[in-house]
């Protein structure tokens, strides 16, 4: 909305609410851009403006402006089944916000989802037992040593091979199938600096 008021207004609002006190940023939020617009804007347009910077200080500016050229993700039903342009955002995310933490949850999701695939098996057959949650959250994870190049023929000759570097990226450090994390190297940037709930969430507790 902040780019085109006119074509692109904010409708709705999706919180994984674990506890009350997290619908008091969402709602604070949204009041205040209605009721203080231009402070808002100006709020949003200086994390934005810290954001792309270190994107581009980490990844480059070049790759910043063309790595999901020709990535492919889940658009076709029951033909694709890797979300390429989803997992590559991952490796720009832990590498710029050092986001590996979420990198792990998102990841997560494809890895559940390749446990219970049969690549005997048509596409439409393994995601019907769960067809829902494909729709939300579609792709399987990964495999060490497999080549992806065909599925990866849209890719900019001058981005495959970090397209790729990405893909491997995200699997050896995002996947719960990859290496402990004590035998990883894991820059002190990529840990976990804050945790502000104000109480562990009941599934989250031991």
């Amino acid at each position: 909305e902040k780019m085109d008021g006119e074509h692109s207004p904010i409708h709705t609002f999706t919180v994984g609410a674990a506890r009350p006190s997290d619908l008091d940023d969402p709602a604070i939020a949204a009041y205040q851009f209605r009721t203080k617009n231009d402070e808002m804007l100006e709020k949003v347009e200086a994390v934005t403006k810290k954001l792309d910077e270190a994107c581009v200080e980490a990844l480059g500016e070049d790759w910043m402006k063309s790595w999901f050229e020709g990535v492919p993700n889940c658009s076709r039903e029951y033909v694709d089944v890797y979300q390429f342009g989803q997992i590559v955002s991952l490796y720009n995310m832990v590498q710029a916000w050092g986001m590996l933490d979420y990198g792990k949850d998102r990841y997560g999701t494809f890895d559940d989802n390749l446990a219970k695939w049969d690549f005997k098996r048509s596409v439409a057959e393994n995601t019907a037992p769960f067809k829902m949650m494909w729709g939300y959250m579609p792709g399987i994870a990964t495999e060490t040593g497999k080549d992806y190049s065909e599925l990866l023929l849209e890719v900019p000759d001058k981005n495959k091979a970090r397209v790729a570097e990405a893909i491997e990226f995200a699997r050896k450090y995002c996947s719960k199938k990859a290496k402990d994390d004590s035998c990883l190297d894991i820059p002190k940037e990529w840990e976990t600096a804050y945790d502000m709930r104000p109480w562990t969430a009941f599934p989250e507790r031991g």
